[in-house]
């Protein structure tokens, strides 16, 4: 909180207790970005796509991703309301929050680009995706 409050006196850092999986997209409506920041290792964490990309998007909260093979491609759909950072880049991570914050019609257009992508593509119920899961499980099994 301190070093927060010394270099970017303007973000505020807010800890909130635990909520519900149900809960979650309601719990980040109101804020502005969400974060879905991933490691490099081990390998599952630069191949998947995580709850908390999708999370954002039905908030209708930008977010700021890392530029991982698996977020990759979320990142550059989401357009506007995305900001891929390559992994442990601090300084785009740092660029990308003071682009939204200097330009406050910027953000909002951010989370409404977040909002509709996640409703005019990234949710279970698009065509591409109905059945797909299924699918590949029954093509693992056979």
């Amino acid at each position: 909180m301190a070093l927060a409050s010394a270099h970017a006196p303007r973000v505020e850092v807010v800890h909130l207790p635990p909520a519900p999986p149900d809960a979650m997209v309601d719990s980040a409506r109101g804020y502005d970005v969400g974060l879905a920041l991933e490691q490099m290792t081990p390998l599952n964490r630069q191949l998947c796509l995580t709850n908390k990309a999708f999370t954002y998007i039905l908030a209708g909260i930008a977010v700021a991703m890392t530029d991982t093979p698996g977020q990759h491609a979320l990142g550059l759909d989401l357009g506007r309301a995305a900001a891929l950072v390559p992994a442990g880049d601090i300084d785009a991570l740092a660029a990308a929050f003071a682009g939204w914050m200097d330009n406050a019609a910027g953000l909002e257009c951010a989370k409404r680009s977040a909002w509709n992508a996640a409703t005019r593509r990234w949710h279970w119920e698009h065509e591409l995706e109905r059945g797909t899961l299924l699918s590949l499980v029954r093509e693992a099994l056979s």
